[in-house]
């Protein structure tokens, strides 16, 4: 399950998040789009108190082209990233993340910055 929340207010710009329906375990999978000038970030943590978590990062553009990353959090640990400048794979595609972990520690957030938020930049 995933769900989409988006925020629009005139004269201001659009945000959106995303919050996937597994909090946590083995496969953590959400969509990106970073067309049209948008871009997706993302944060990850690890609940996990005394273990390093090691995980894959598959991504897959809506053309069927895979990207591979590995992502190291130690205990307790948390990584936030705006897609294309951390995997520039990804720059101008859409398409989905897919998060496997070495053990099932980790949450996950995905954020989609619309082209007139200048925060992300």
């Amino acid at each position: 399950m995933l769900a989409i929340f988006r925020l629009a207010s005139p004269g201001k710009p659009d945000l959106e998040a995303s919050v996937s329906g597994t909090q946590s375990g083995g496969n953590v999978f959400l969509p990106f789009d970073n067309t049209l000038g948008y871009v997706t970030g993302v944060a990850i943590s690890n609940a996990n108190l005394t273990q390093p978590v090691t995980i894959t990062a598959v991504f897959t553009s809506d053309t069927g082209t895979q990207s591979l990353a590995t992502i190291t959090l130690p205990p307790h640990g948390h990584a936030a990233f705006v897609l294309p400048a951390a995997y520039p794979a990804t720059a101008a595609t859409r398409g989905s993340m897919r998060f496997l972990p070495s053990s099932p520690d980790i949450a996950v957030v995905g954020l989609r910055f619309s082209p007139n938020t200048r925060s992300h930049r």
